[in-house]
């Protein structure tokens, strides 16, 4: 088996099966020197069809995350970085649908251009660049907890904070039917043309 990204081959992998009993099947799978790579449960051999649950590691073997499978949909997910600290939820787990803006992305972006204030200071100062914030779709379609992720400048961040809290309801993101919290992540460039 070989996995690839962006067209490009990143690892081979040999996978490893032992019935447990008559319909599943532990798995393993290991790079060419032998490191593990995933594990887990499976109804068949090719494709898999996930059952239960299946755990990613690390290349230093530490382990990257914990899925749980039902009919080879993940129904939950915990994650790690390899400092150990838990990544932000959601990041495997099969949505019936995400989380829209109220006319989706071509909206959110209108909106953000409409209703940025490029701050004064900053302008002086001809600060600019790319602020990225990370925030919560709850399950009542309301924007909750805004995070920079990747800060520009002070005066930019606070900016590109306030637009994002005063976005309207969202159409919240739905999992087995009901409407679940979503984190989601959006970027606003401040850049002096027009601003002037």
């Amino acid at each position: 088996m070989k996995k690839y990204q962006d067209n490009k081959l990143q690892l081979k992998l040999k996978r490893y099966f032992s019935p447990v009993n008559d319909s599943i099947y532990y798995f393993e799978e290991v790079d060419k020197q032998d490191h593990l790579w995933r594990t887990g449960y499976t109804n068949n051999k090719f494709p898999l069809h996930l059952v239960q649950e299946m755990k990613t590691y690390f290349e230093n073997g530490q382990l990257e995350s914990i899925r749980t499978y039902k009919n080879n949909r993940c129904i939950e997910s915990t994650h790690w970085h390899e400092d150990r600290t838990p990544a932000p939820e959601n990041r495997a787990i099969d949505l019936d649908s995400l989380a829209e803006f109220p006319g989706g992305q071509a909206e959110l972006f209108k909106f953000i251009s409409k209703n940025i204030r490029y701050p004064q200071q900053a302008k002086n100062k001809r600060i600019t660049g790319k602020v990225f914030l990370q925030f919560i779709i709850t399950d009542k379609g309301k924007v909750s907890d805004v995070k920079v992720i990747k800060s520009v400048h002070p005066l930019l961040d606070e900016e590109a904070r306030r637009v994002v809290g005063s976005m309207p309801n969202w159409k919240p993101a739905k999992f087995m039917g009901k409407h679940v919290n979503i984190r989601y992540q959006v970027p606003i460039n401040f850049n002096l043309i027009g601003f002037w």
